[in-house]
């Protein structure tokens, strides 16, 4: 009988991480998507980054991060406020944080622009998962292109 307490507490752990994380990719994909809505201007570029960047963040094949795009294509447009997303993203380790923001800034270059309605997003992006202004040049600088 206490084995099967133990085995179902345990499964109920993993099960509750697993959520978490899932929580966590949908919001960072949803916060990609609203950035790439920030300038009113969808581009392919930009899409294409997201998943390469989707993909690279969280070890996905090309057809989970598809699926997750379109997951928080849904979210985005329901979307009321940053902070539904960003506080999930706030609970990454600091160095977590600081490549999403990197990532935020590619996805914002992608199309060969930064509007200033993206780097607004991105700074207030920034300021609620709890990054340093001195972090936040720094992945500016880091994703320019060249």
């Amino acid at each position: 009988m206490l084995q099967a307490l133990k085995q179902f507490i345990q499964a109920a752990i993993e099960t509750d991480h697993a959520v978490a994380g899932d929580e966590v990719e949908l919001a960072v994909a949803t916060l990609f998507v609203q950035l790439s809505r920030a300038d009113n201007q969808p581009d392919e570029a930009e899409r294409a980054k997201m998943l390469k960047r989707l993909a690279h963040l969280f070890q996905l094949e090309t057809a989970e991060a598809e699926r997750l795009l379109a997951r928080a294509d849904e979210m985005a447009e329901q979307a009321t406020s940053l902070y539904d997303f960003t506080r999930f993203v706030k609970q990454l380790e600091y160095q977590q944080r600081y490549q999403f923001t990197v990532a935020l800034w590619e996805i914002a270059w992608a199309d060969d622009e930064l509007d200033p309605h993206e780097e607004a997003l991105i700074r207030q992006i920034a300021e609620l998962i709890y990054l340093s202004h001195s972090d936040f040049v720094k992945a500016k600088h880091q994703a320019q292109p060249q």
